[in-house]
């Protein structure tokens, strides 16, 4: 019995020496291991921050570089917009000065129009006084003949009465007292004579009358005419003027529109390019916030490590000083969302236990994993269900904290 008992407290002790060797080579492996990483993620720490320096350097010199060509690119546009817009004003005034000169000439265009038709009116007004003119003279010329031809008929008349009062033919007739031919005669040739001379005076004054008007009006009408005539040459030459400077004023409009258009074709040919520049820094920027986040990632991932590593070696110190037989539970949670459902994995528990009453270790681990999924509706939880599974399993080749080291890094099964 007692060599029963002496032989088992040598076997314990045994085991516990063979174990505490075992457990302070793992130690320090676990803490080479550890430093490993410290280094690799200071080394890597200083990697990302000379990188970023490096490109943020980089970026800051090629983003100063073109603010300086956009910013002399920028004034140069603001004062091509000015000068556009004074040559945007000079258009308006040009073509407000075409307007002008367009009604201008509208209106000198309707004068010469109205002074054409009344010099057109003046020129028939004088063909329809000489026509006045030629028959008052072929009047005229008719009275004169007529005159003449009464003359000649009453010489005719006073010749054949003088030979019929000088015939020797004697009658003697019982009647009355006979007429004196020559008193007759006398009184009709006086009564033509008045009437001869008064119809002369009448057709005189009748001629000069027509005569003073018509040459009044034709003097009116020539005074008139020259007035006109005068007006219509200065209008004339004031459209002429006009046409000339609209002519110069078009060209100077076409000018300018072409200069616009060539500054406008020139500068937007620029604004593209410079886009084109702004969208290649933007890719690249937006390749740098990438390349940072990603980065930011590994280092989260790689601080995440060192910190379950530093848990574990804190939870392997308290072991080593609470005693030879304990336990070692881990716990992690893990979220995986689609849309309308989030399944939450609330805990996977490892619990291990060391059982050391045998000869060799044995390790039992046990694992309990709780999953809840939850339907969610526009941000709202619809409906929620649990479910828990737990697993035993044996390990006696590795000790609770260093066993299990990979399989705690690596991600919880979904």
């Amino acid at each position: 019995m007692e060599g029963g008992g002496v032989g088992d407290g040598s076997a314990i002790l045994v085991s516990e020496k063979q174990t505490m060797q075992n457990l302070n080579d793992r130690l320090a492996q676990y803490l080479e291991r550890v430093r490993t990483l410290e280094a690799a993620n200071a080394k890597l720490e200083e990697q990302i921050r000379t990188w970023g320096l490096s490109r943020t350097k980089i970026t800051t010199h090629d983003v100063s570089a073109h603010q300086a060509v956009i910013d002399d690119l920028r004034s140069k546009i603001l004062a091509t917009a000015a000068a556009n817009l004074e040559i945007t004003l000079q258009i308006d005034n040009v073509k407000l000065a075409a307007d002008d000169f367009k009604v201008k000439f509208e209106s000198e265009l309707g004068l010469r129009q109205y002074v054409e038709a009344d010099i057109a009116g003046l020129r028939r007004m004088i063909g329809e006084l000489s026509m006045t003119k030629s028959d008052l003279e072929l009047q005229l010329e008719g009275v004169r003949e007529e005159i003449a031809y009464l003359k000649k008929n009453h010489e005719e008349e006073k010749l054949s009465y003088r030979a019929q009062l000088t015939g020797q033919i004697q009658v003697e007739v019982d009647a009355a007292p006979a007429l004196d031919l020559n008193v007759v005669i006398s009184e009709i040739r006086e009564q033509y004579e008045s009437l001869v001379a008064k119809s002369r005076r009448d057709v005189e004054a009748w001629f000069k009358t027509k005569t003073d008007a018509m040459q009044q009006e034709l003097k009116s009408s020539t005074d008139f005419l020259q007035t006109s005539s005068l007006e219509l040459k200065d209008g004339q030459n004031s459209l002429r003027t006009l046409e000339l400077e609209l002519q110069a004023l078009m060209a100077m409009k076409l000018s300018l529109e072409g200069n616009l258009e060539e500054t406008e074709a020139r500068y937007s040919a620029q604004l593209v390019s410079l886009q084109a520049m702004v969208t290649g820094l933007e890719t690249q920027l937006v390749k740098l916030r990438a390349d940072t986040e990603h980065m930011t990632q590994e280092y989260q991932a790689l601080l995440n490590i060192k910190v379950r590593l530093e848990m574990e070696i804190a939870e392997y110190r308290r072991l080593l000083e609470g005693g030879d037989t304990g336990s070692y539970t881990s716990e992690s949670s893990v979220v995986i969302e689609s849309p309308g459902f989030s399944t939450n994995t609330v805990g996977s528990i490892e619990t291990e236990t060391i059982d050391e009453t045998s000869s060799a270790p044995t390790v039992m681990v046990t694992k309990k994993v709780v999953t809840v999924v939850q339907e969610l509706v526009d941000g709202v939880v619809v409906s929620s269900s649990t479910s828990s599974s737990t697993v035993q399993e044996e390990d006696v080749s590795s000790l609770p904290i260093l066993g299990g080291e990979e399989e705690r890094c690596s991600p919880l099964p979904e």
